[in-house]
């Protein structure tokens, strides 16, 4: 599993904070007071009150291992968990017959489904966020009908992210119930921490 890994906890942000980097690197002891008061890491996705949560950063900055670790913690609390690429949803009904089989009446726990890449998706980014609409409203009602509850996240990079969509969202769950955070680097000496437990020669890495 991903958690085995050497892996330092990135921060999550909440988007919009404004933060400086030195050298390509988070600092958190200069970060801004909304980015060092609410800076939360992966475990926060678990968070059973929130809904829909997203998750946004550039292009390789580490979505993807957010997720797979998140996923990972949340099957160790006795949560159900699934991941999924959204690069492998080639229709709405796939995504939708995703959601309701994995959300039955005989789950006893809340289910995580972790929607990653948004903007890998083989259909256009208009489109696939129609169907996470979707999916969103179908969440909504199995929790409902259930009694259990049914939690979107979502990873997307940031360019491809849209406040029209973050408000469709907001419209199913309601609008404190959608929270959206932006990946930072890491920072100086979580990138040492992380070197240093690949390689001896972390000093040639970083000086």
């Amino acid at each position: 599993e991903t958690n085995n890994l050497a892996f330092a906890d990135r921060y999550w942000i909440p988007k919009g904070s404004i933060i400086e980097l030195a050298d390509g690197f988070f600092n958190p002891e200069t970060a801004g007071p909304n980015a060092s008061q609410h800076q939360v890491n992966y475990h926060h996705s678990l968070n059973i009150n929130v809904p829909c949560m997203v998750l946004l950063g550039p292009p390789g900055i580490g979505k993807s291992t957010e997720f797979q670790r998140a996923k990972s913690a949340a099957r160790e609390q006795g949560y159900e968990a699934v991941f999924t690429s959204l690069a492998a949803i080639y229709t709405s009904d796939a995504l939708e017959k995703l959601l309701v089989d994995s959300a039955t009446a005989e789950a006893s726990s809340p289910i995580f489904f972790f929607l990653d890449a948004l903007d890998e998706s083989p259909v256009t980014v208009p489109v696939v966020q129609q169907w996470i609409i979707r999916a969103a409203e179908i969440s909504k009602n199995l929790s409902e009908k259930y009694g259990n509850q049914v939690l979107i996240r979502i990873s997307a990079r940031t360019a491809d992210w849209s406040d029209q969509f973050e408000e469709q969202l907001r419209e199913v769950w309601g609008k404190d119930s959608v929270q959206v955070y932006e990946l930072l680097p890491f920072s100086r000496d979580q990138a040492i921490s992380f070197i240093e437990k690949q390689t001896s020669r972390a000093s040639e890495f970083i000086s």
